[in-house]
């Protein structure tokens, strides 16, 4: 029999995420794919409380619609956590703001994302995060194709 294996690494975890369980995760297309108005890398934005073991599971439910893009052969994935608030699921907040500045930015959610059409910047998300620095962290994703 002929064995084979990966030059590259398949997943690698940071320890810092080890150790957080409430996270939101972000899932990247090397290249960016058209949207209404623009290009974005993000291919879908998800929330955990459950830390790592999730988000592998995610990756590999929707590692098929995202590799049948023309030009994918990885997938990135980035975590984005906030500091915790009492009596606040802030986790979830913060996927929320996400979702709301990428529609507004892009005009249309990230490509494997089904929830969200609705979101925008109410009262309580403008609460907990400044619009600005969502801003960033989406642009950070998308600047020479790198985080």
């Amino acid at each position: 029999m002929k064995v084979s294996s990966n030059k590259r690494a398949v997943m690698s975890v940071d320890r810092t995420i080890g150790r957080r369980e409430k996270l939101v995760y972000i899932l990247l297309a090397p290249k960016p794919q058209k949207y209404p108005r623009g290009r974005s890398r993000i291919m879908y934005v998800g929330t955990t409380e459950k830390g790592i073991s999730r988000i592998a599971g995610s990756v590999a439910t929707r590692s098929e619609k995202i590799f049948a893009k023309r030009g994918v052969k990885t997938i990135d994935v980035h975590v984005a956590w906030c500091t915790p608030v009492q009596k606040v699921k802030s986790w979830r907040l913060l996927e929320r703001a996400i979702l709301a500045e990428f529609l507004s930015i892009y005009g249309k959610l990230p490509e494997c994302n089904k929830q969200g059409e609705s979101y925008r910047w109410d009262t309580t998300v403008r609460r907990y995060f400044r619009r600005n620095a969502i801003t960033q962290l989406l642009s950070r994703f998308d600047k020479n194709g790198s985080f």
